[in-house]
């Protein structure tokens, strides 16, 4: 696995092939995401971006947004020269664009585009990938939730660093059909390409909740491990009553966590503590390193590192660290 191998000890990149990004603009458009995501967009300055998660009135997760200020490298007009750009989870562009424009009301000075066509997004993970995108482009990689343009092999493009509750390393951000050239350049560094096995296995090793596994309706934010993008302190947006609640009143009554096992298991599956239901593995892998591993949603009972569940004759341990 040579995409995995250069993930732990030099430079790997990964390409997303149904990158996502939403346009918002207008007079309106920080109290519109104000209202209708996780996240206190008061946070948002320059150079800075703000993790956020859009829920459903139970506060289950739609979507999970990165919003930062508009992506300098695509043409602006005087209507979106101010804009705000999010990014979405890969492939819930179209469907979110649906659910905000549903919720703009008639005196809302907003508007929303749908952009994941114009834009493409690649990250860049590894011990050495600093040090590579120095070499690429005379800049350090900006830390995590900032961002910074510059360019690659002639290429404009923004380096975002992620919040290390979605992702790992720096995303490169870049007009749509230049994707052939800034792989090469990052090739010529001695990058390599991770397969979508090989992320998946990364993925899981640290812990991470995937676009397909963890981050979909069954879950909220805090039971998905996103409570760093839940405000405690703004005002009202769809979902805001029901995640209030499990934070003031001790109601997370699950959580997120890694897990050693002793044979593979499908996601879906329950997992049992002495025959009463503990949990729901959701995402499944074998590590070179570690054998088989998993991410589980587990009731808040059996969260402790060292937590033995039961799928059928599969073993879960719950990890030191999750």
């Amino acid at each position: 696995m040579p995409g995995y191998q250069a993930a732990l000890e030099g430079a790997a990149y990964r390409i997303y092939e149904h990158s996502s990004c939403l346009e918002v603009s207008g007079a309106d458009q920080a109290a519109f995401l104000q209202r209708q995501t996780s996240n206190d967009l008061r946070l948002l300055a320059a150079g800075r971006a703000l993790l956020s998660v859009l829920t459903s009135p139970t506060a289950r997760i739609l979507d999970v947004f990165i919003i930062q200020a508009r992506l300098d490298f695509l043409p602006a007009d005087s209507k979106s020269a101010e804009a705000l750009h999010l990014l979405s989870l890969p492939g819930r562009g179209g469907n979110s664009f649906r659910f905000l424009k549903s919720r703009v009301f008639f005196m809302d000075k907003v508007t929303i585009s749908e952009l994941s066509e114009a834009v493409s997004q690649i990250d860049l993970l590894g011990p050495q990938a600093a040090a590579l995108l120095k070499r690429l482009c005379g800049a350090p990689a900006p830390p995590a939730n900032h961002y910074q343009a510059v360019e690659i092999a002639g290429l404009s493009l923004r380096l975002l660093g992620l919040d290390p509750a979605i992702g790992l390393g720096t995303r490169l951000l870049f007009p749509a059909g230049q994707r052939a050239e800034l792989e090469q350049a990052l090739q010529d560094g001695g990058a390599i390409r991770l397969s979508s096995e090989e992320y998946e296995i990364i993925r899981i090793e640290n812990g991470l909740p995937g676009a397909e596994s963890e981050l979909d309706e069954r879950f909220t934010p805090y039971e998905a491990g996103l409570g760093s993008a839940v405000s405690s302190s703004k005002g009202c947006y769809t979902g805001q009553e029901v995640l209030a609640r499990q934070a003031t009143y001790d109601k997370i009554t699950q959580g997120l966590r890694r897990l050693r096992l002793s044979g593979p298991l499908a996601p879906g599956q329950t997992l049992e503590v002495e025959g009463r239901p503990a949990g729901v593995i959701t995402s499944v892998a074998e590590s070179p390193r570690q054998g088989w591993i998993g991410l589980g949603v587990i009731k808040r009972a059996y969260l402790e590192a060292g937590q033995r569940l039961q799928a059928g004759e599969v073993e879960a341990v719950v990890l030191e660290g999750s």
